[in-house]
């Protein structure tokens, strides 16, 4: 930083909010797993496995 600062004039303040961003993406991702959890499990009463139906694209391989 002190080779650089000759280049970056203003760096400093993006160090400033570069730590938020880490914290903000872990308390959404946290959040987000706490409501999906409960109704993950509230939906899983048929125990039946998800399987991928991919449609068909009419692509064929020759």
């Amino acid at each position: 930083m002190i080779i650089d600062r000759a280049y970056d004039k203003g760096l400093l303040k993006y160090y400033v909010w570069a730590i938020w961003y880490p914290i903000f993406y872990w308390y959404i991702n946290a959040l987000v797993v706490i409501r999906a959890i409960p109704k993950a499990l509230a939906s899983n009463r048929r125990r039946q496995f998800a399987v991928w139906d991919s449609p068909d694209r009419g692509i064929g391989i020759s």
